[in-house]
Formats: structure tokens, C-alpha cells, sequence
């Protein structure tokens, strides 16, 4: 809208977003002062063109008084201010067709929490609305819900059919998902737990490494008896053969004779030895 200002003839102000309806509304107030003429074809007496000059300047912002009053007529500052604002005016309808298309295609990316995808919305929509291509909240919301259902399908369900969206606002459907996001975040996986000084594997390799070492330690403790009792036995078998060769010394060759013989018996096949 254009706003009046308290200065002399109540002109309206230039913003960086009216000017075609600033224009328009100079125009009619320079030519009910009977000075358009001195605008349109730069035609006039000093003190008339004098007179529309300042009237300009008192209706633009302050920043461009200093680039206007420095010209030779008023014609020429009405120029410069056509020349800016079109340039302008060009610059924002080029960005606001590229916002648009952003909030035509916006969806929510892979892993983004739904807070920051409604700040992202809510800020192309704001956007829109500074360079004058407004979009009413009603639809903001219904795209809003109409992008996020995929993730959030029933619940959205659940609010179309019991609410009347056209009365919701962003902030309001941000809150109700952000909280469904929290009661259905699953819990953190459990941490490796210490049982008896031995901390409990849960990988599949770790726990294959862990039975293969307890079936071998198993086996080994299998093996030890049997390696035990032949250790024995073998003792037993040297200390008898260390006494029949002592008995064999003693009693001379008829008894060595038998010794080897019982010997024999008890380690091979029987053997009579005659006396």
C-alpha cells in the first residue's frame, strides 16, 4: 500500500515494492497542482519545475534526495526514478519466479528433522511476500501436510479428518509432528555390557572367535588325561624293564634267558625257552 506522509501535499512515499502505484498516484497530484506538464514534456516556468522537483524528493526515501536534487529538471529526477524501479522491479520479478518455483517443488530431504524443513518453507513464503507474489497461509498449510504425509501419513490423516486445516498454522502443524517424531523415536542401542570381568561379544565375528576358542580349549582339556595316563604308562613299562635287566645281571645267562622271555611274553608273542 502507499502511505501518506505528513509533509507538504501529503505525498505519497516510494518504496522499493509500489512503484506503479506510486507513479500513478504522483501523476494525479502533479496534475491536479496543474505541474504534470513540467514532468511529462519538460515544459514550465523555473519556479514551477522548482516546485515539482521538491515535491519528488519529499516522496522518495531519504537515501535517493541527495541523487535527485542534483538534476537539471525535474523531468530528468522523474527518469531516474523510473530507470531504477523498472531495473528493480525487473530484478524482484526474476527472484520471486525463482522462489516460486523452489516452493512449487520443496520436499523434505533425506534425514531433515521437520523443524528445519518448516523454517525452510516458511522463510520461501516470506520471501514471496517481500517481493510482492504472496501465497495465502490456508495453502502454505495444505502443501505443507500434502509434502510431509509420505513420512507422516497417518497422523496427517488423522488432522485432516478431525480439524479444519484452512485454520491451522505452520507453527501448529510443526509442533503436532515434531512430537510424534519424539514419541516414535526408537531407543539407542544397548552398549556392551561387562559380565564377569569378560566383556559380553555380540558381533558375529567377535562371538564365532569367542566359541571357536572355548571349543578348542575344551578339546585340549579332553587330550590332557589321555596324554597323562600314556605318560604314566610308559614310565611303569621303563621302570619294569630297568628291573628285569637288573635281575638279568644277577642271575647269569640261564636267567637272562628267562628274563628276556617273560619279556617277550609280556610284550609280544610267547616264547618257551628251555632250562
Amino acid at each position: 500500500m502507499i502511505r501518506e506522509t505528513g509533509s507538504s501535499g501529503n505525498w505519497p512515499q516510494l518504496t522499493k515494492m509500489n512503484y506503479n502505484k506510486w507513479a500513478l498516484l504522483m501523476k494525479l497530484k502533479l496534475q491536479a497542482r496543474h505541474l504534470w506538464d513540467v514532468v511529462d514534456t519538460g515544459d514550465g516556468e523555473y519556479h514551477d519545475d522548482c516546485t515539482t522537483l521538491e515535491a519528488i524528493c519529499s516522496a522518495v526515501p531519504t537515501e535517493m534526495v541527495s541523487m535527485l536534487a542534483v538534476k537539471d529538471s525535474a523531468k530528468d529526477s522523474w527518469e531516474a526514478i523510473k530507470t531504477l524501479r523498472i531495473s528493480d522491479a525487473r530484478w524482484h520479478k526474476a527472484t520471486a519466479q525463482n522462489l516460486r518455483t523452489e516452493y512449487e517443488t520443496i520436499a523434505l530431504r533425506d534425514g531433515e528433522p521437520i523443524e528445519d524443513f518448516a523454517h525452510r518453507l516458511n522463510g520461501i513464503v516470506q520471501c514471496l511476500e517481500g517481493l510482492g507474489d504472496p501465497e495465502p497461509e490456508a495453502k502454505v498449510v495444505a502443501k505443507y501436510l500434502r509434502v510431509a504425509r509420505p513420512r507422516y501419513k497417518q497422523l496427517i490423516i488423522s488432522m485432516e479428518s478431525f480439524v479444519d486445516i484452512s485454520t491451522l498454522t505452520i507453527e501448529e502443524v510443526t509442533g503436532t509432528l515434531r512430537t510424534a517424531d519424539e514419541v516414535d523415536t526408537p531407543p539407542p542401542p544397548p552398549s556392551p555390557q561387562a559380565s564377569g570381568g569378560k566383556l559380553l561379544l555380540t558381533a558375529n565375528h567377535s562371538g564365532w572367535t569367542a566359541t571357536s576358542r572355548r571349543t578348542a580349549t575344551l578339546a585340549a582339556e579332553e587330550r590332557a588325561p589321555a596324554a597323562g595316563a600314556s605318560a604314566v604308562a610308559s614310565r611303569a613299562a621303563g621302570e619294569e624293564r630297568a628291573l628285569l635287566r637288573g635281575a638279568a645281571t644277577r642271575a647269569g645267562p640261564a636267567r637272562t634267558m628267562n628274563t628276556s622271555a617273560v619279556a617277550k611274553r609280556d610284550t609280544g608273542p610267547k616264547i618257551v625257552v628251555a632250562n
